[in-house]
């Protein structure tokens, strides 16, 4: 989504706020990340301000503050035990999403947190990666997960393979996943069920 956005000439921030994550400075090539495209995107990593003791609320809502003022778009990736700063950020996105496989477990599992975080955001919604008839259908997934769903796409082992490498996705041209985030990304603010940063 960050760098969809960026590669689309937005001034984008991305908030690496989930303490026991995969670091996303390392997944998307840290040193690329000033140059992704025609626009800007910056990441602050603030999973490593505390990591076991969890992010102050106080710390998360300045930033939120300073990268709307400052940025066209803010993105934020949370934990799925999310803690006062978790909270803070889903009131303070205008869209939030619960990325789920469409797997039976993984769809329990994202039932839970979508419990978690369904009272602190109104316009919260599922992402479903690799439905289809041999694993679970979209209607399979929303009805698991309780939650709207915002859409769908299909896993690409080339885009899945340059993560690995911590290679920026090169998301400009055609692909599963790039037209997902661009077609999010055109939902304008507070529209619908769909759509943030979370």
């Amino acid at each position: 989504m960050a760098v969809t956005a960026a590669r689309a000439g937005k001034r984008v921030l991305l908030l690496d706020a989930d303490p026991l994550g995969g670091r996303l400075d390392l997944m998307l090539g840290g040193r690329q990340l000033s140059r992704p495209g025609p626009g800007e995107l910056v990441l602050l990593g603030l999973d490593r301000i505390d990591p076991l003791g969890g992010l102050p609320a106080g710390a998360i809502v300045a930033t939120l503050d300073a990268g709307r003022r400052e940025r066209d778009l803010v993105v934020v990736d949370l934990p799925r035990h999310l803690g006062e700063a978790g909270a803070a950020a889903l009131r303070g996105a205008d869209r939030a999403y619960v990325v789920v496989p469409a797997e039976l477990r993984a769809c329990l599992a994202a039932g839970q947190v979508a419990a978690l975080a369904r009272p602190h955001s109104r316009r919260l919604s599922t992402v479903i990666r690799d439905a289809s008839a041999d694993t679970l259908t979209e209607d399979d997934v929303t009805r698991t997960v309780r939650l709207p769903t915002a859409g769908a796409y299909r896993s690409e082992p080339a885009l899945r393979a340059s993560l690995a490498r911590g290679e920026v996705p090169s998301v400009d041209g055609p692909g599963p996943l790039a037209d997902l985030c661009r077609r999010l990304l055109a939902v304008p603010p507070g529209c619908g069920t769909e759509g943030a940063a979370a």
